[in-house]
């Protein structure tokens, strides 16, 4: 307790002294953080109504085109790090991803992001069977950002703990017909954009891509990726348009250089785990998406119809075996909504449809693939309904309520059939309720909603079974949430202060615990027992000259096991579910003297248990990181120039900023680079 007092203040020091040389700088006339009250569309809940009108927590996030151009945004923790509730860690590995956590959920997640709905553009990046993978996706030319921050299954079904709605769309009145920018930076980074954004009559087109390299921060973590996309909305009548998306991305590198234990972390950073190093695990991907909305106004409603579909193509050598995956994928939506004075309904139906042919090699010296161990088709269908409801009770007071109903087929043929034939299915059915109310008070907004969820396991995890073989694991069952959550929202009036606080609880029922074998890195899961997640989430934007913008954040969380025991019947009741901090803090000053751009962040993470026993943590960091930058500098009536530069972790912290959770042989840690920096220079064309 006193080791976190001190930090605490620490903490709350450092971002006061930075803050209070200009805080006597008012003005009144400026309100750059205001709520606007005008009908928007909260893309999160596929919902056109204000946004003061959702009862629940969820977070919005616009990003101008000054930040665009002088914010490297190379991560999805560079959007996030300041909003409660989300946390993204960086495990400075792409061949794993980043992991993400939405108030706890996603912690089990071994590579990528699970638990969590993550769309781009209007497609959803997670598949039927609930993995999200990002490849896709380049944070910076993300504009704006839908935050769910709690069980939405009544919106999007499987794998909803959470919502990530990021939109890449530009605002045309604004946005530059040309966008180039360039940047280099600490261990061998090079990256090159362009974007394109034209409109023309009533339709628009936006085109963008980028060439990222770098040789990474540790020893065996070069990574190439390449990515190109494409929006479009393209008018055809008075009351019906067409939004077309479009995305690819090639990543022909990515080494992976696994964890490290914690003494190794912490004296030698750099370094790859020699077994994966030695065996030169990484992986190769190729992705891409196509998805088209249909938008018409007919007499009775706004009638919606949306489909997708998706690619990826995977080659992964892995020190034990050599993956090879090819994955189709589609959906489709078909919905209907309408608002009337004080009652507004949708209701819709949903397919999914996902198809992976899986082969799993045995691997030998020198990284050739040996003896076929998997051959398989795996495929996951899933079908919903779903109907939404919201009314205005009384004079700013609206009821909002939502049911969905799910049905998922999980279908393994074996087809290399050595221990028998392994072949089988799991179907799994799920009803998902909600309601909520929310009442305005004026500048102030007031809001609680009980909620569910449910996470089925991916095809993955059905696969990995700790005695070997083909077809599913025919033991592990879906989780399921139910959450409660209340909160106050708004700002106070005659002032330039807004914030945000929300408390939560949520009871997780047949837990997914990843575990290892002593012989083995490979993840396996298993159920076992219940988790309770309880919370509160706080948030504070000040902004007291038009030239100045400070905003802290903290979030607290006792997420603890019940009944649950390790795969070796050790009891955890009580302990902490590894990899979530107790406690996080963020604090950001923003100064903008003239054409000038100053930012200066902190984040503060509290230290957290490693594994289910809690045995071995991570310790607890402060990090500080600084971006300087100039708003344009004119070359004439339709060029103009944005240079910057970022310099994070300033202080040159040792530190581990992501881990695996129940690793092999105690190693857990990711390591982190010390200070490190990027600078680069944006180019528009008007």
């Amino acid at each position: 307790m006193i080791n976190y007092l001190k930090h605490a203040t620490a903490f709350i020091i450092t971002f006061f002294l930075l803050s209070s040389p200009l805080m006597g700088q008012a003005d009144s006339t400026a309100d750059t953080l205001s709520y606007t009250l005008e009908l928007i569309e909260v893309k999160a809940t596929h919902s056109s109504i204000s946004f003061e009108k959702v009862p629940r927590a969820l977070t919005q996030k616009n990003r101008s085109i000054d930040e665009i151009n002088s914010a490297s945004a190379l991560t999805l923790d560079k959007l996030t790090y300041d909003l409660p509730g989300v946390w993204v860690s960086n495990r400075h590995n792409y061949a794993l991803g980043q992991r993400m956590l939405i108030r706890g959920i996603g912690w089990r997640s071994a590579f990528g992001i699970r638990g969590i709905q993550v769309i781009l553009d209007g497609i959803p990046l997670t598949t039927a069977d609930g993995q999200t993978v990002t490849n896709l996706l380049d944070p910076a030319f993300v504009r704006d950002m839908d935050i769910l921050r709690g069980p939405a299954s009544t919106f999007w079904g499987n794998s909803s703990g959470g919502v990530v709605y990021l939109s890449t769309r530009p605002s045309y009145a604004n946005a530059p017909a040309l966008r180039v920018r360039g940047m280099a930076g600490s261990y061998g980074l090079r990256k090159t954009e362009l974007e394109i954004a034209q409109q023309w009559n009533k339709n628009q087109m936006h085109l963008f891509g980028s060439y990222f390299q770098q040789d990474g921060f540790r020893d065996h973590s070069e990574a190439r990726i390449g990515r190109i996309g494409l929006t479009s909305r393209l008018h055809i009548d008075e009351q019906s348009s067409l939004q077309i998306f479009g995305a690819y991305a090639s990543m022909p590198k990515a080494e992976n250089p696994s964890t490290l234990d914690k003494q190794h972390a912490a004296e030698q950073p750099r370094d790859a785990y020699g077994y994966f190093a030695s065996n030169n695990a990484r992986e190769k991907a190729n992705q891409g998406q196509v998805g088209a909305s249909y938008y018409r106004q007919l007499p009775f409603g706004t009638l919606t119809i949306t489909g997708y579909g998706i690619y990826r193509d995977l080659v992964s050598p892995l020190p034990f075996a050599y993956i090879n995956l090819d994955r189709l994928m589609g959906g489709t939506r078909v919905m209907i909504e309408q608002d009337r004075e004080r009652l507004s309904w949708k209701a819709g139906i949903e397919g999914k449809y996902q198809r992976d042919d899986r082969i799993n090699r045995d691997m030998i010296e020198s990284q050739i693939p040996d003896t076929l161990i998997l051959d398989q088709r795996e495929t996951v269908t899933n079908l919903s309904a779903f109907g939404l409801l919201q009314y205005n009770l009384a004079e700013n007071l609206d009821i909002s309520t939502g049911l969905r109903y799910d049905r998922l087929k999980f279908k393994a043929d074996d087809r290399l059939i050595v221990d028998g034939d392994q072949s089988g299915s799991r179907t799994f059915h799920t009803w998902s309720p909600s309601v909520g109310l929310s009442y305005e008070m004026g500048d102030h907004r007031w809001f609680t909603n009980a909620s569910t969820a449910f996470e089925a396991p991916t095809t993955t995890e059905l696969v990995n079974r700790p005695g070997g073989g083909g077809g599913f694991n025919p033991s592990i069952e879906p989780e399921h949430t139910v959450s409660l959550e209340t909160g106050f929202k708004g700002k106070l009036t005659g002032t330039h202060l807004n914030y945000e606080l929300t408390g939560y609880q949520m009871w997780i029922r047949d837990i997914l615990l990843p575990f290892q074998t002593p012989n083995s890195d490979r993840v396996y899961y298993r159920n076992e027992g219940k988790t309770r997640h309880s919370g509160l989430e706080f948030m504070l934007k000040y902004s007291p000259h038009s030239n100045l913008q400070t905003s802290i954040s903290y979030n607290y969380i006792y997420a603890r096991f019940i009944n649950a025991r390790t795969s070796d019947g050790t009891e955890v009741d009580n302990k902490a579910i590894p990899g979530i901090p107790d406690h996080r803090a963020t604090a950001t000053l923003g100064w903008f003297p003239g054409d000038f751009i100053f930012h200066l962040d902190a984040q503060w993470v509290d230290s957290y248990p490693v594994n289910s026993i809690n045995t071995f943590y991570n310790d607890d960091y402060l990090i500080l990181n600084t971006r300087v930058s100039h708003r344009g500098i004119s070359m004439g009536k339709e060029l103009s120039l944005t240079p910057f530069i970022e310099v994070d972790n300033l202080a040159n912290v040792r530190y581990n900023s992501s881990v695996t959770v129940n690793a092999n042989s105690n190693r857990y840690y990711e390591p982190a680079p010390g200070r490190h920096w990027v600078a680069g220079i944006a180019l528009e064309f008007k």
